[in-house]
């Protein structure tokens, strides 16, 4: 990895917003060194899952989302501060992607 690879793994590590975003975007935009950078923090992401739900507007998306989660929360005793459920398609649900600058600015700029 690169100096500027290991910096931004260290700082995403201690939660720093501006390393996330660059993260984030060199992943989005395949930049270079990208896959070093993801390589890296997934060895230490844990026992995180991700999951992905698709279907047509109003197929329940959100809502089979938010009683999966309540279902999980409730059977392992996991603490809302570690669920990050994040809603692409319906923008305005802010019930998971408070924290999404993204949705956060197109809830602002309306439809």
């Amino acid at each position: 990895m690169t100096p500027d690879a290991d910096d931004i793994v260290a700082r995403v590590r201690r939660g720093d917003p501006r390393a996330i975003g660059r993260a984030i975007s060199a992943a989005e935009n395949e930049a270079p060194g990208n896959e070093a950078v993801l390589g890296t923090l997934f060895r230490h992401s844990g026992h995180a899952y991700v999951l992905g739900v698709t279907g047509p507007p109003g197929a329940g998306k959100s809502s089979l989302v938010d009683g999966l989660v309540r279902l999980l929360r409730a059977r392992y005793d996991i603490p809302l501060e570690r669920i990050y459920a994040h809603n692409w398609i319906d923008y305005k649900d802010a019930r998971y992607c408070e924290g999404c600058a993204l949705a956060a600015l197109a809830r602002q700029w309306g439809p």
